[in-house]
């Protein structure tokens, strides 16, 4: 036995069902041992960055470990993308770096690099195993390290210790690291004051992000003692939107306005597990209270009155008994009128949308809304995409919508999306919102999906036009610069390796023509060609 074919029965002893990468050179020792385990799937890609976002995406959705590989040099260089993903999304992904032999670093050898400071900055864990003997060890500490940290953990691997044979394989022993929510309990004082604050302030938001994701029943409890609105970020979208009586929308550059009241009125402002980036775009006049897991995060965005290290869960466990029912609801009445003046106004705009050519990209967003299924998982590529699905797209159900909301990379929503369909149960609807520039930066990856048999519907926001960068060059009042785009005629593009495609160019048809795609079994491509003067 070999220190690779340990590794790998160790992984599938571990329960990770599959490896995302790229296969040749230092990655074969890997790549043989997974085609003799029988419990080890891997899928390869086109491109070592659509290996590391799919694990990412998948790990993501699943909290299970995943593992990507690369081999040395310039293949494992292609995953720092993906890797820098999954680190942003806590994700636990496990990255196996192969490297030149041993006796060669150092030398300047064929593709070497120093992939120990490379990784660094992206990963919890990031080591070199230099000799067999190391290897049980190291794998262990690696696989505890992602799950544990909900990180990435990076395991560099020349390719001679991967093919070195040891005498009797060693056990590798990964505990389960279980999905439930951070368990941080506040400090009894902190309560206290926290408690004084709801009480004794009239008109309060509550800012809820990804941190809430096991505390809503907490949240909607609290918002009914204290009639407040409630603002969600894009990444609690999928599960704070539903079924919220008490949401006023998405705030920022993605948002329609809807939440402009309920931020501007408000004298208490209560950050619950979000971390939300743009100062810029958070009232400084009422006084903030944050509650996250991260001391780190608190105040490091907005102002801060008062902070609390602890699950957002825990907190409003502890707190809720000392809330007293507040009964003046004009605050949320003021903010849901404002929300609903907004949505009229969507609403109204689609009137108009629905018999416009070319076809504009906020009618395909609304329609596609309306038709896919309530247990849809939608991948979204970063730019004018973003904005079309935060506005358009509602978190009915148990929908999921996936994205690269904090990194902010190009490419990332079709490979998510391939992530996303091994992840979830067989027959799970999973739809990506791909970008034109998005997808042409790795569009090899449209060959991935035909040979692995992947079920994606990917609709192509076709603009001709990198649209986001447009938006920001006229936000700071500067002329556009090259960022048109000559783009083929995707479905064409895409029939002649395998997938059942149409095109679209104006709102004849639409809705028949998505509901047969979303309807066909196997891989389709829908080239929406849109307006490219739609701008948010």
């Amino acid at each position: 036995m070999n220190v690779a074919t340990m590794m790998v029965n160790a992984l599938a002893q571990s329960g990770v069902k599959r490896i995302y990468g790229l296969i040749g050179d230092s990655l074969n020792a890997i790549g043989d041992a997974v085609r003799l385990n029988k419990r080890l799937q891997w899928i390869p890609v086109r491109h070592e960055e659509s290996a590391a976002f799919a694990a990412g995406a998948e790990a993501f959705l699943t909290g299970t470990l995943t593992v990507c590989a690369g081999t040395c040099g310039p293949g494992s260089l292609h995953l720092l993308n993906g890797l820098y993903e999954a680190a942003r999304n806590e994700s636990p992904v496990l990255a196996l770096v192969t490297h030149i032999p041993v006796s060669e670093i150092g030398t300047e050898y064929f593709q070497e690099t120093n992939p120990a400071t490379v990784f660094k900055d992206c990963s919890v864990f990031c080591e070199t195993v230099m000799c067999a003997e190391q290897m049980p060890r190291l794998l262990q500490s690696a696989m505890q390290a992602a799950l544990a940290q909900k990180g990435v953990a990076v395991l560099i691997v020349p390719s001679d210790v991967a093919k070195a044979e040891v005498p009797v394989e060693q056990t590798v022993y990964c505990r389960t690291v279980d999905n439930k929510p951070t368990t941080l309990s506040p400090a009894p004082a902190d309560i206290e004051k926290l408690a004084q604050m709801l009480n004794s302030h009239g008109r309060i938001t509550l800012y809820c992000g990804i941190g809430c994701r096991f505390a809503k029943d907490e949240v909607l409890t609290l918002a009914q003692k204290i009639k407040s609105p409630i603002v969600h970020t894009i990444r609690s979208k999928d599960f704070m939107e539903n079924g919220n009586p008490f949401d006023v929308g998405l705030n920022g550059y993605l948002s329609s306005g809807e939440p402009k009241t309920a931020l501007e009125s408000c004298d208490l402002l209560l950050l619950l597990g979000t971390d939300y980036p743009y100062r810029a775009l958070l009232p400084t006049a009422p006084d903030v209270v944050q509650i996250d897991t991260k001391a780190a995060h608190l105040g490091r965005r907005s102002k801060l009155t008062f902070g609390i290290k602890a699950s957002v869960k825990a907190a409003l466990t502890a707190v809720l008994p000392l809330i007293a029912e507040k009964t003046n609801k004009s605050h949320l009445t003021a903010a849901l009128a404002h929300r609903d003046e907004i949505t009229a106004q969507k609403r109204n705009a689609l009137v108009q949308y629905a018999k416009q050519t070319p076809l504009r990209p906020e009618y395909l967003t609304a329609v596609l809304n309306d038709i896919a299924p309530d247990n849809t998982v939608f991948a979204v590529d970063v730019g004018l995409n973003d904005v079309w699905a935060a506005r358009y797209l509602q978190a009915k159900g148990t929908r999921r919508i996936i994205g690269s909301f904090k990194h902010g990379t190009m490419a990332a929503a079709l490979s998510a999306g391939i992530g996303a369909f091994y992840a979830l149960p067989r027959g799970t609807p999973v739809i990506v919102l791909a970008g034109d520039g998005g997808l042409s930066m790795l569009l090899g990856e449209l060959l991935t999906i035909i040979q692995n048999h992947v079920d994606l519907k990917v609709i192509v926001y076709n603009n001709q036009t990198l649209g986001f960068i447009d938006f920001e060059a006229k936000l700071e009042k500067i002329p556009p610069f090259k960022t048109e785009l000559v783009n083929p005629d995707f479905a064409e593009l895409a029939r002649t390796i395998g997938f059942k495609t149409a095109r679209i160019k104006s709102p004849n048809n639409l809705k028949a023509v998505l509901t047969a795609a979303l309807n066909e079994s196997g891989a389709v491509l829908i080239d929406a060609v849109t307006d490219s003067a739609a701008m948010p």
